[in-house]
């Protein structure tokens, strides 16, 4: 069993659901039974390939072969919806994994909420978080962080606080999450703080912290203390990636500073050094294009672009 069910996933992660269905027959006309875990990768691989509908019936023929869906099958099938924007779909299989019933664990909070948010319906995300601490599911990092993203989402930075303040344990990502929260709002002095406090509270900020810090920065037109945080992050050891130049890229060139913007896609074009100390050994993608050539009309240097 365990050798097809990984045929069935592998197939899945690529794309391949014809095949991935043809193994799954396959499977039973050798005389081998799926179990739950087969099930479940084939409803989850149809649901996050945007198969809803199939992904639906599976969970259907699934219970008629006498194999009861759990947590996971509900899980896989609302993660699938919301990967793919389905945001009503994955509410509706929340509902009915509800009514199945079937208890919802932490894992199912966290993939619901960004449907919540997707929607942009406030009431919504505070309905979950309230079901979240009656069923005492709350304390669970991934339900903590995906709440103040949310929050965050649906204009409510106060509530994004207020879950942050609370949570006893903080990982890189629950801090990063607060801090781009406070950027997306270009309140970057309270990001700055947070990056302080982050540092203090002995958690190292990794390379998301400062490409999020980078972007607001730029995007606000702030070049010294866009540069002094790109220093900052090398100091610290970590190596800028390409979202890092394509924020600086794309902030620059919103904030005004297309010069700034085209200098750095031109030395990211030569591999050749930034400012004579960060050696850029990273080439443009079609993001950094994309900026560059926003930045390049701006400036009307259309024999650049």
């Amino acid at each position: 069993v365990v050798s097809w069910t990984a045929l069935i996933s592998a197939c899945m992660d690529e794309g391949y659901l014809d095949e991935a269905m043809e193994i799954f027959h396959s499977m039973q006309l050798n005389g081998v039974n799926p179990d739950l875990i087969s099930w479940n990768a084939l409803v989850y691989g149809l649901a996050r390939n945007g198969e809803i509908a199939l992904a639906l019936l599976t969970l259907e023929e699934m219970q008629e072969k006498g194999l009861k869906p759990r947590v996971n099958s509900w899980n896989g099938i609302i993660s699938g919806c919301v990967q793919n924007g389905y945001f009503k779909d994955a509410l509706d299989a929340f509902s009915n994994m509800l009514c199945f019933p079937e208890d919802p664990n932490s894992v199912t909070i966290a993939s619901i909420l960004p449907a919540c948010a997707g929607l942009k319906d406030l009431n919504l995300v505070r309905a979950v978080h309230g079901y979240a601490l009656k069923c005492e599911l709350y304390g669970n990092v991934h339900v903590e962080g995906s709440l103040i993203d949310m929050y965050a989402k649906c204009g409510r930075i106060d509530y994004a606080e207020k879950v942050f303040v609370k949570v006893e344990n903080r990982n890189t990502a629950m801090w990063n999450e607060m801090i781009a929260a406070y950027v997306n709002e270009r309140k970057m002095k309270e990001a700055l703080e947070l990056l302080r406090l982050m540092k203090k509270d002995g958690l190292r900020p990794d390379v998301i912290t400062y490409n999020t810090l980078l972007a607001g920065n730029a995007r606000n037109g702030q070049m010294k203390e866009t540069y002094d945080m790109l220093y900052e992050m090398i100091r610290m050891g970590l190596k800028p990636d390409i979202v890092s130049f394509n924020v600086l890229i794309s902030g620059f060139q919103q904030s005004g500073l297309s010069y700034e913007a085209l200098k750095l896609f031109q030395i990211m074009q030569s591999n050749g050094c930034f400012l004579n100390q960060v050696l850029v050994a990273t080439s443009p993608n079609a993001v950094t294009t994309t900026g560059a050539l926003a930045a390049s009309a701006d400036l009307n240097l259309l024999k650049q672009g």
